[in-house]
């Protein structure tokens, strides 16, 4: 027995070293950094540039950052962008407001440096606290960093374990502190460009700007210019050159002016904890005083990540689907119709010569708007509900009421164009035929969504219900008959 035991020993052995070098074996061609990294063994030439790229690559995962750190052709960190002809922003700065998530901002800087007329001078990265990481990364483009201190201890760091009102209060913090900063980074700056770790912005991002620049800063009618658009999707969205007028602060990439921020909005900024965050504290009536923003109606910048307040679900139904500039040259931007009084006069002059839509149907029907293209159609309604359902019915932005200009919102359809009015709030429900009828929402909108299968419900139980009342009825008769003859 004493060799059967032996035996057994060494089987055990065997089998457990054998174990060890397969798990090795896996490590070692699954996990890149297991093994000597390659980029060691690059041919890169000896610039600062690359001794950067050697540095960062060796400290961080080079599959994270693989096309940055291959041997062949990666990614440069001194981008040259092309120049941006009557460039209108040569001094205005531009923040990327940023916390610890070092992938996304290198998307987003990476995006922002290659886009037409970037100029890295006038980029700063703003981080809530000294986080390590996306410090190498903005060191890694040489762009200026600045870290504020608003986490107790990076080391320990941990968001899932803050509370909503927490974060909040330590983004409005963020956001107060690197505007203040910037302007004074800057002084001769007169607008300033804000932007976040988890957007990427478009080739002609900067062009955009440069374009609507002068309205922002010789209309005070305006609040801010936004390359972002709350109801602009792949399915309702066309022109790249069109400009909307909107009683909103849709942020996610917008120019605020200097004389504002110093003038009305530095002084009382929320700097304790309160219902709202930032954007729904600009948004209120005290901050805007009836002013305006200017959006586009293909957006400039694409949200990519999610994030404090924005979960995978709300990323892929709200987000993923929204409409991205991604033509490689500047577009021209007709901004001549765009100052308050030259805009009234264009929406009336479309909803003058507009087509009406089918008033007559649901918000949610596909008989809603005819099978034409290139058609202006007005479109009255009533009611938020009515809003929401026809936004969530579109797959557009129905979270929450955002609101149009003057309550009204345009947008494109089937490749129409819609002028949606909401009676009788909107001023533009005089243009409306006293014959037409706002459609007002009152079934709740899962039973639109769903009609068809109710019907066929309610039909398949009305047949099973006549088959029964019917065939007990024949029975009776049939019973009644041959008691008849008995």
């Amino acid at each position: 027995m004493g060799w059967l035991k032996s035996s057994f020993q060494v089987l055990c052995t065997v089998a457990c070293v054998t174990s060890l070098l397969v798990n090795i074996i896996i490590l070692y061609n699954v996990y890149p950094w297991v093994k000597e990294p390659s980029f060691y063994q690059c041919d890169w030439p000896d610039t600062q540039e690359n001794h950067r790229r050697l540095m960062f690559c060796a400290r961080y995962s080079h599959v994270t950052f693989k096309e940055l750190c291959r041997c062949n052709d990666p990614w440069p960190v001194n981008i040259s962008p092309k120049p941006l002809k009557h460039n209108q922003l040569n001094s205005t700065p531009v923040a990327i407001v940023a916390s610890n998530r070092a992938e996304c901002l290198y998307r987003s800087l990476y995006s922002v440096l290659s886009a037409d007329g970037a100029n890295s001078s006038l980029i700063t990265v703003f981080l809530d606290a000294p986080f390590p990481d996306p410090m190498a990364v903005a060191k890694l483009f040489n762009v200026t960093v600045i870290a504020h201190s608003l986490v107790a201890d990076i080391k320990t760091f941990d968001i899932t374990k803050e509370s909503s009102t927490m974060i909040r209060n330590r983004i409005d913090k963020h956001y107060k502190l690197t505007i203040s900063k910037m302007f004074d980074m800057f002084p001769d700056a007169t607008q300033a460009i804000l932007l976040e770790d988890d957007l990427q912005v478009s080739t002609d991002f900067f062009s955009y700007f440069s374009q609507t620049a002068d309205l922002l800063y010789n209309d005070s009618s305006l609040y801010c210019i936004s390359a972002w658009n709350d109801f602009s999707y792949q399915q309702s969205s066309r022109d790249p050159g069109l400009l909307y007028r909107v009683d909103n602060m849709p942020g996610l990439g917008w120019m605020l002016r200097k004389s504002l921020y110093r003038e009305e909005l530095e002084s009382k900024w929320p700097m304790k904890p309160q219902k709202d965050s930032w954007d729904g504290w600009l948004r209120r009536p005290p901050q805007r005083k009836g002013r305006e923003c200017i959006m586009p109606d293909v957006c400039r910048t694409f949200h990519f990540s999610v994030g404090a307040h924005i979960s995978s679900l709300g990323q892929q139904r709200y987000f993923n689907t929204h409409s991205f500039n991604k033509l490689p040259y500047p577009v021209n931007i007709n901004t001549e119709m765009m100052t308050r009084n030259a805009y009234e006069e264009l929406v009336k002059k479309m909803l003058r010569n507009a087509m009406l839509a089918n008033h007559l149907v649901s918000v949610c029907s596909s008989r809603l708007i005819p099978d034409t293209t290139n058609v202006t159609y007005a479109l009255y309604i009533k009611g938020n509900k009515t809003l929401l359902d026809l936004m969530s019915c579109l797959e557009l932005w129905d979270v929450d009421y955002r609101p149009g200009h003057k309550n009204m919102w345009r947008f494109w359809l089937k490749g129409n164009h819609i002028l949606l009015i909401q009676c009788p709030e909107s001023e533009y429900c005089s243009f409306k035929p006293d014959s037409v009828f706002p459609i007002e929402e009152t079934i709740p909108l899962f039973l639109i969504f769903y009609r068809k299968y109710i019907i066929l419900a309610l039909v398949f139980t009305t047949a099973v219900v006549t088959t029964f009342i019917t065939a007990k009825w024949c029975r009776c008769s049939r019973d009644s008959e041959a008691d008849s003859k008995a």
